[in-house]
């Protein structure tokens, strides 16, 4: 897998080609914290040439991202193509990272602030993806507290139906995994 570097100002922009999967992704992540090293923390990830992501990957770029969060920076994405939009919806993990379009919109989004103003990213969240979730566990909570106290809802059932569609979005993330894999596989003489 290849791997461009561009440097604006502040703002680096990395374009990765071909498939980030369990192999490539150790190569990507050396780049990522290469970035850190060199407090180089303003970082688009331009996905436009990659056609595979894999688990290991995305689970890699949310520590990372948190990483680059705590040293005032932000890891964000650049033209996803739709099959790695869907990958990275798995677990909304997408609504984790901006996304753009354009290059130049991405590079721009990294306005320069002065510390401690309003929005300086250091003072943001460091965890979105606490916040994301406690606010879904709080609404889905009150709405299964109204339809059990209404009698619709039968919690025993709804737990086992709950823990069986968690078995299945697994097993359809395998699958889609191991048909990633195969794919590249098979090109690999």
């Amino acid at each position: 897998m290849k791997i461009h570097r561009e440097d604006h100002q502040a703002v680096t922009v990395l374009k990765p080609e071909g498939e980030i999967g369990r192999f490539e992704s150790p190569q990507l992540r050396h780049c990522l914290e290469k970035l850190i090293e060199e407090k180089r923390c303003q970082v688009v990830l331009d996905l436009e040439d990659v056609k595979f992501i894999g688990s290991p990957t995305i689970l890699m770029l949310l520590r990372l991202n948190r990483e680059f969060l705590g040293h005032g920076g932000k890891i964000k994405l650049l033209k996803p193509r739709n099959v790695v939009k869907r990958f990275l919806s798995i677990g909304r993990v997408l609504e984790l990272f901006d996304r753009y379009e354009t290059k130049v919109e991405a590079v721009q989004s990294f306005a320069i602030r002065e510390p401690g103003a309003p929005g300086d990213p250091i003072h943001e969240p460091v965890d979105k993806l606490r916040e994301v979730a406690h606010k879904q566990k709080q609404v889905l909570l009150r709405l299964l507290d109204i339809l059990r106290r209404k009698g619709i809802l039968d919690m025993e059932r709804f737990n086992s139906e709950m823990n069986r569609s968690a078995q299945l979005v697994f097993e359809v993330f395998r699958k889609e995994l191991d048909t990633g894999y195969s794919q590249r596989s098979a090109k690999d003489p």
